[in-house]
C-alpha cells in the first residue's frame, strides 16, 4: 500500500491554494511523502452530500440510543405511577416503580428516531405490555428503519404522543397490575 500523502485539511478539502495551512503560496503537494512516514494516518473527508447506507440500521439506532440515554443503576421506570404511557394507539397504565431496563422507542418505533420526545426508559413489565397492546397496529418495519408509526385513525383514534401521559391513582395502578400476572398475558 502506498504511503499517504501529507496534506493540510484545507488542501484535502480542495480549497484554493491560498488557504493552505502549510504553504499558502503553493499549497500542499499531494504527491510528497517524507521518508519514514507512517501508514497509520490517512486523512479522509466524508462528503456530507453523500448518503451513507448503514449495514444494520435497527442495531445502529439502538446502539446510538444506549449511548444517548444510558440506564444507570437505581433508575425507575419512566412510566411508573402514570397512565396513557408510551404513546401509540393504545397507551398503557404504568407500573408501581420497577427498575428501568429497556430503552423504548415510540410511538415512532424507528430506532433511528432518538429524539427525547420518542424515548422512554422503562421496565420490562411496561415495555412488554405496550408492545402487546400496540404492535398489531404497525405494519412491517421499513428496510431502512425510517419512520415507523401506525396509520392515524386506524381504529378511530389518533396516535397519542409520549407527552400525553398523566399521573395515575394508586387504585388505577394496582387494579391494572392485578389484571396482569408477572410475566403473564393480560387477563382482560
Amino acid at each position: 500500500m502506498p504511503k499517504p500523502a501529507k496534506m493540510c485539511t484545507s488542501c484535502a478539502a480542495e480549497l484554493d491554494e491560498k488557504y493552505c495551512l502549510w504553504d499558502p503560496y503553493v499549497g500542499c503537494n499531494p504527491d510528497f511523502v517524507e521518508e519514514g512516514d507512517s501508514d497509520d494516518f490517512v486523512l479522509t473527508l466524508d462528503d456530507p452530500t453523500e448518503e451513507k447506507v448503514m449495514k444494520d440500521p435497527v442495531s445502529t439506532g439502538r446502539k446510538r440510543a444506549a449511548k444517548m440515554y444510558p440506564i444507570e443503576g437505581g433508575k425507575v421506570c419512566d412510566w411508573a405511577w402514570r397512565k396513557n404511557c408510551g404513546g401509540g394507539i393504545e397507551p398503557i397504565i404504568g407500573c408501581t416503580g420497577r427498575p428501568a431496563s429497556h430503552i423504548h422507542h415510540g410511538p415512532d418505533k424507528s430506532t433511528l428516531n432518538n429524539e427525547q420526545s420518542n424515548i422512554s426508559l422503562v421496565c420490562e413489565f411496561c415495555h412488554n405490555r405496550w408492545h402487546v397492546a400496540n404492535d398489531k397496529y404497525y405494519g412491517t418495519r421499513p428496510a431502512d428503519n425510517s419512520t415507523w408509526i401506525p396509520h392515524v385513525n386506524i381504529i378511530g383514534r389518533n396516535i397519542q404522543a409520549l407527552s400525553d401521559s398523566e399521573k395515575a391513582t394508586k387504585t388505577e395502578i394496582l387494579m391494572n397490575e392485578l389484571l396482569i400476572p408477572e410475566g403473564g398475558k393480560d387477563a382482560r
